[in-house]
């Protein structure tokens, strides 16, 4: 995670108790308690802090480009589908076209079929 800078608020008439143990009365000026609050605290230079946030954004760019990789990968996989079931849809409307020209071709026959009954020239009865 990243580092964090720690920036003690304390108020320019501030009086702290010591920190030496039991409840001894004893107060500390404020560059005392200063001094004390900044040996606490580890000092963070600047370098450490950017590389830390450099590695942070590192593992998110590395997060991000493996979605897209898979994201990629989805739309390779939905291409190959497409293309394998491309000649089933093709056989399917290949089927349709050739049932939509029988069909004209099967009335036409019953239509021939009825002017010849009704003309008489029906061979069979």
């Amino acid at each position: 995670g990243s580092a964090k800078f720690f920036k003690p608020i304390i108020s320019n008439s501030a009086k702290f108790r010591s920190t030496g143990g039991a409840d001894d009365g004893l107060f500390l000026d404020r560059s005392t308690q200063d001094l004390l609050i900044e040996q606490k605290l580890v000092a963070i230079d600047e370098a450490t802090v950017m590389q830390e946030i450099i590695d942070d954004r590192d593992v998110e760019i590395k997060k991000i480009h493996k979605g897209l990789v898979e994201i990629n990968e989805m739309f390779v996989d939905l291409s190959r589908i497409v293309k394998e079931q491309q000649s089933e849809i093709d056989s399917i409307l290949h089927n349709v076209d050739e049932s939509n020209v029988r069909t004209k071709q099967a009335f036409a026959h019953i239509v021939e079929a009825q002017r010849l009954q009704q003309s008489g020239n029906c061979l069979i009865s």
